[in-house]
């Protein structure tokens, strides 16, 4: 993680000021891997290359301080934090001055962390290339009484003199230490077991190479229930890879062939792994991967990825969420995406216009224009499950694409034919509160912006390195079909039955004459959040719960929980996705789920129709049961002939059924006959002058 070094900085400790008193500060913060973790100065964390150990009950996470967009060595930061989610600035616990070996621009990377539990000392373990563009291939360690203390530095040296670059540590269940360590030119991987200070190399207990497939550079070891696990990644330069994993029985061997870490082409998400520990209380086979997503262009800008990785069946994976929690459910609690696929308008930061197409062409380049509510400027956001996103437009059906599969500053970012192609998925990075940057995959960070940062209508987008401008920074707003202030009735897609109020929360049932306990005020929260009201509360998840299956209630709380996404699958059904938690209001028992007083909850999104919602729109008007007129009026009925009088003349009468949606408009006061396609109970309302009143016809 690095600090950005900009006015946004600022702006960044602004918004946790204003998120610790908004009514957003009741939902439970989650890990997001590879965003922008902010520290207790609302500073962005800087710790690429380092690692997370558990010290006396707290947190300690350090790394390489590359907040200069600095390839050189100027300090190795820590942080302190109790839930692996808020991270306090502790220092930097070794500096450039320390040394003389570390100054003046020496090269330190890799740094990590032992605790010797006998001797009370920690050991930082660094990869060391003084000032001789890695020719010099050492390794380098410093020591403290105290994780938090000033680090001593204590020389550097090729290991039994062997070059050395990436590097790693492990420490077994039986307190021995070893010392990972890429050799031999990159072309071979040598595991060290070091002594009982862990400050000194006894021998080389594994080597492998590039005929079994171990010549690497990133590296992570865990263990569980007796087989160990060894994390490497290819080497690929700076670009990513699917990192793999290796198992044995044995530290010194036979290791298994390489087996696919993550899912196969993601490039183990964009990230090269560098570290992994166990969470507290678990039963063994619930770790945390750590890995490093560079951003090479600007150092400033790489991020952490940080995601569960687990041992089931004997195999290890890591499996994408763009939020998880950690300290729930065995170890760790699944989180929802930010966004579900759906049709969303995509605004700029900078001026508020809207990203469109200019036509159906093929290669047309994408530009911003002024709202206005086409097809042209709506997107189908496709949710791939794996870090990735990709939109195509609803005009012309065409995907975002940069163009010739490119790289580099400046190229057109265009609409051009679907394919499975990286120039055609992005990354989505939220900067501050609405506002997201869209990382082109495999470009090493570079974001789509309006290119020259023009704010003209049908300015152009172009693939840009990111610098905290607000014209690289969009919203990614649902659209949903509700206006503000009007009623609706919501019925699910797969069964047509509408969410009704209980005494005890929200069930699911037949349209019946309670019809107001059917009624939902919608009001707009902006930015794309809607709440529901009833009786002056909001629709709420029970105690703003993470959990699938939690149910609803009606409650006064205006916080995160009784903020809703209501998100068009493209087909006039939506899903309606709690603020909080991010998952779907769900009809239990699923698509067979039809019965009255089917259970209405929130449960993780499985792309189903019974947590598909339509809305009809309601009359707004004051729904009762009872028979009796307004004041002043009188409404009688005889067979099918209604007569309404009153006070004044009423423009016209209006039938409705019981959830609002009007049947027909009949002509004003005096007699008319409700046509015979209407039957059972319905509503009356004149206008003008007149409140809703039922009548039950034969």
């Amino acid at each position: 993680m690095m600090i950005a070094q900009s006015g946004r900085a600022r702006r960044a400790v602004l918004s946790l000021m204003c998120a610790a008193v908004s009514s957003w500060a009741v939902c439970r913060e989650p890990v997001v891997p590879g965003g922008d973790w902010l520290d207790d100065r609302g500073k962005v964390v800087s710790a690429t290359e380092g690692g997370i150990i558990q010290v006396d009950g707290k947190w300690y996470m350090w790394g390489i301080d590359r907040s200069r967009d600095n390839h050189a060595f100027h300090g190795i930061n820590l942080y302190v934090s109790t839930d692996l989610v808020h991270w306090t600035w502790v220092k930097q616990i070794l500096r450039r001055d320390s040394d003389p070996a570390l100054d003046k621009d020496a090269v330190v990377e890799r740094a990590k962390i032992l605790h010797n539990k006998k001797t009370g000392q920690f050991v930082i373990w660094m990869h060391y290339e003084g000032w001789n563009a890695y020719s010099v291939a050492e390794v380098a360690l410093a020591t403290s009484d105290r994780i938090d203390g000033d680090f001593k530095f204590q020389g550097h040296y090729r290991p039994m003199d062997i070059d050395s670059r990436d590097l790693n540590v492990y420490q077994d269940d039986d307190g021995k230490a070893y010392l990972i360590c890429t050799t031999k030119g990159n072309q071979n991987v040598s595991l060290f077991e070091l002594d009982d200070t862990y400050t000194k190399i006894v021998e080389e207990v594994y080597r492998g190479s590039a005929s079994n497939d171990m010549e690497c550079e990133g590296h992570a070891i865990v263990k569980s229930a007796g087989t160990y696990y060894w994390m490497m990644s290819w080497c690929t330069g700076w670009d990513f890879n699917d990192n793999r994993y290796f198992t044995a029985k044995s530290l010194a061997g036979p290791w298994s062939s390489g087996k696919g870490l993550a899912v196969s082409g993601t490039h183990t998400y964009e990230s090269q792994v560098g570290w992994a520990f166990a969470l507290p209380g678990n039963d063994g086979r619930n770790f945390v991967y750590m890995g490093d997503r560079w951003s090479v262009r600007d150092f400033s800008l790489s991020r952490m990825v940080m995601l569960p990785a687990v041992v089931s069946g004997g195999a290890l994976s890591v499996a994408w969420m763009d939020r998880w929690y950690p300290g729930l459910d065995s170890g760790w609690i699944r989180g929802e995406p930010w966004f579900q696929s759906g049709v969303y308008k995509i605004r700029s930061r900078a001026t508020g216009k809207v990203l469109a197409v200019p036509n159906k062409t093929s290669a047309a380049r994408l530009e911003i224009v002024t709202d206005s509510g086409t097809p042209s400027q709506r997107w189908k956001l496709e949710n791939l499950g794996n870090s990735e996103y990709r939109f195509a437009s609803v005009h012309s059906g065409m995907r975002m694409d940069v163009s010739d599969e490119s790289r580099e500053v400046g190229a057109g970012i265009l609409q051009y034919a679907a394919s499975d192609k990286w120039n055609q998925k992005w990354h989505l990075v939220r900067s501050e509160g609405p506002w997201w940057r869209l990382v082109a995959a495999n470009t090493l960070g570079k974001v789509a912006e309006v290119a020259g940062a023009s704010g003209a209508e049908h300015a152009k987008l172009a693939l840009g390195a990111y610098t905290w401008g607000d014209h690289q920074e969009w919203e990614i707003v649902p659209v949903a079909p509700l206006v503000h202030g009007t009623s609706y009735v919501l019925r699910a897609a797969h069964s047509g039955k509408a969410l009704t109020t209980t005494a005890s929360g929200m069930v699911q049932r037949a349209v019946a004459p309670r019809a107001g306990v059917q009624i939902w005020k919608a009001r707009s929260l902006g930015s794309g959040w809607w709440a529901f009201e009833q009786d002056g509360k909001r629709l709420a998840v029970a105690s703003d719960s993470l959990l699938d299956g939690a149910p609803l209630a009606l409650v006064s709380d205006t916080g995160a929980g009784t903020r809703w996404q209501v998100v068009d699958d493209g087909t006039g059904n939506h899903q309606i996705v709690n603020g909080c938690s991010g998952k779907s209001l769900d009809v239990d028992g699923g698509a067979t789920g039809t019965a009255d007083d089917a259970k209405v909850m929130q449960y993780r999104n499985w792309d189903t129709k019974n947590q598909r919602w339509t809305f009809r729109e309601t009359e707004n008007a004051a729904i009762g049961g009872a028979a009796t007129a307004p004041s002043g009026w009188t409404i009688s009925v005889l067979g099918r002939m209604v007569r309404v009088q009153g006070p004044v003349p009423a423009a016209a009468v209006h039938v409705s059924d019981l959830s609002g949606r009007r049947l027909a408009s009949l002509p004003g006061q005096g007699n008319f006959a409700i046509p015979a396609s209407i039957q059972g109970t319905v509503l009356l309302r004149s206008v003008p002058g007149g409140t809703a009143t039922l009548a039950v016809l034969p």
